[in-house]
């Protein structure tokens, strides 16, 4: 059994709390990772202890403690108790045996399609909850993906995590992880449940193909390809696989994070398309108001031969802080970083050959382009957030109650009229007034995710038009306005295959053309 070194053994404490420590298990977001015993219900735990005296660390931790405790599904780490010890707050969670998925990446497992699709779709769920609560975990990655013996999946150290109107980011900081950070992370922007959902779209590239999605010999050459550059071609043995699957992998990668999936479930339901398409059962159904079962691997008997037992949160995150001691192989934060824009005319990045419509299947409608606040909720039916008022006398609100409700009736007659009659914008700015003044409104929040998703069919089929003007004017030889065309749907749509595929027969056809006249008038010899 692997061992701590001798001077550090001498600081393991023998009880934390209540809990009987057993052995040391690693370091982990913020701090150390115990195995413990919990007497009274007789059952093994594991505990996150955070040494320091720092206000701020420990206030971190209290917030992942209440991020991570307000998580209830089969796909989250479970945490049972937040305390203070003597050497520093700690968080009592559920204790796994398993792997992470970073360890079986690299043993070459699960070794079916459908095995590591179920794991990505289990994936997808927990997320979808934690989004649902407003909760956004920035660090996704193989190593924060816990995998049982059972085969179910376990998201692990929400010690980034961000809740929806808090943001506790350290100033001039970026948190996260370089290879599975989304370009708005890596540029300091404002980070919503999009960024994970392009993190896991890392994840699932990896785990399908086997390679990681960006690399560089730095750091910052890796967030630099991530911003402007391209991916690694994607591959896969199973053709059938690689054409289904690259589609899914474009939209959920989009820099953009408007034109990704706007969901962990939407990006679920095409998942699970993928199976059903390659003639496999479908994993899951797309999560609804409540928390799914997980969705079981088929053969978890080959994972209990799995030799190692490998706690929560073992590996250590670049979020770890200047102030926490450096331990071997942590990696300290780094400064937002100002990764030069692409250029307007520099194809984007590409995940593979461009997909065309005989090669890419059928998808839903695109998503929306919904802000993470008001229309997480519209994706469930879980019911909103309830805010606590002191109690006022009924005749002080009754007349304006009954005003406001008057006014609110009013708005959203006007937005449904706008979205009916094809004015999505218009409806969409109606319904975000109504939420400013009642978050809560399931009316509202229903209506302004549909009259976003009206939005990007209505963008999509300008994009569509404008690429078939393109194709015509490339068609006629007026190569000049085909490439004005497709730069200027790639500057609305970066992620545009049928653009980046266009742009370049334009520009190849244009070089063909100036090629020719140049050898027609040139003077002879002489």
């Amino acid at each position: 059994m692997w061992m701590l070194p001798r001077h550090q053994m001498a600081a393991i404490p023998e009880v934390i709390g209540k809990y009987r420590v057993i052995r040391y298990l690693g370091d982990g977001g913020m701090g150390s990772v115990y195995l413990a015993h919990d007497a009274g219900i007789d059952r093994e735990v594991a505990i996150k202890l955070v040494r320091t005296a720092d206000e701020s660390l420990r206030r971190r931790f209290r917030t992942e403690a209440q991020s991570a405790g307000r998580l209830k599904h089969a796909n989250i780490v479970t945490v049972h108790e937040y305390g203070e010890f003597e050497a520093g707050p700690y968080l009592v969670m559920e204790y796994i045996e398993g792997l992470t998925l970073s360890k079986l990446i690299e043993r070459g497992e699960p070794s079916t399609t459908r095995e590591k699709l179920a794991l990505l779709i289990q994936a997808c769920q927990g997320l979808a909850h934690a989004h649902r609560f407003g909760v956004t975990h920035r660090d996704i990655k193989p190593s924060n993906l816990m995998v049982d013996h059972d085969g179910v999946l376990k998201i692990v150290d929400f010690g980034i995590a961000r809740t929806s109107g808090r943001d506790l980011t350290v100033t001039g900081k970026v948190v996260g992880t370089p290879a599975y950070m989304a370009p708005e992370q890596i540029q300091g922007g404002q980070t919503d449940h999009r960024s994970d959902i392009f993190a896991l779209s890392l994840v699932m590239f990896e785990l399908l193909s086997g390679q990681v999605a960006f690399t560089g010999d730095s750091d910052y050459a890796v967030i630099n390809r991530i911003v402007n550059g391209a991916p690694n071609p994607f591959t896969h043995p199973d053709a059938d696989l690689e054409r289904l699957i690259r589609p899914v992998l474009a939209r959920a990668m989009a820099r953009d994070a408007d034109r990704r999936y706007q969901s962990a479930s939407e990006l679920a339901a095409d998942l699970s398309g993928v199976l059903t398409r390659l003639g496999e059962p479908q994993a899951s159904r797309v999560l609804d108001t409540e928390p799914q079962p997980t969705v079981p691997l088929p053969t978890p008997r080959r994972w209990r031969r799995w030799p190692a037992v490998v706690a929560i949160a073992a590996t250590v995150s670049i979020a770890a802080w200047a102030a926490w001691p450096r331990r071997p192989g942590s990696v300290e934060p780094v400064n937002p970083v100002a990764v030069p824009e692409r250029p307007a005319d520099t194809p984007p990045a590409v995940v593979a050959p461009a997909v065309t419509p005989d090669t890419a299947p059928p998808l839903p409608a695109p998503p929306t382009a919904e802000r993470p606040d008001p229309v997480k909720a519209a994706e469930t039916t879980s019911p909103p957030p309830v805010t606590t008022r002191s109690p006022a006398p009924a005749a002080a609100i009754a007349l304006p109650g009954a005003a406001e409700s008057a006014r609110v009736r009013t708005q959203l007659a006007a937005a449904k009229t706008a979205e009916d009659a094809g004015a999505y914008d218009k409806a969409v700015a109606a319904y975000q007034s109504v939420l400013n003044e009642r978050p809560g409104d399931t009316v509202a929040i229903e209506g302004l995710a549909s009259a976003r998703r009206g939005q990007a069919r209505a963008r999509d089929a300008a994009v569509k038009a404008r690429i078939a003007e393109a194709e015509q004017k490339l068609g006629e030889g007026g190569y000049d306005d085909a490439i004005a065309i497709f730069e200027a749907v790639l500057k609305q749509d970066p992620d545009s295959l049928e653009a980046v595929a266009g742009l370049g027969r334009a520009r190849k056809a244009k070089a063909a053309e100036d090629a020719l006249f140049r050898s027609r008038t040139k003077k002879p010899p002489g």
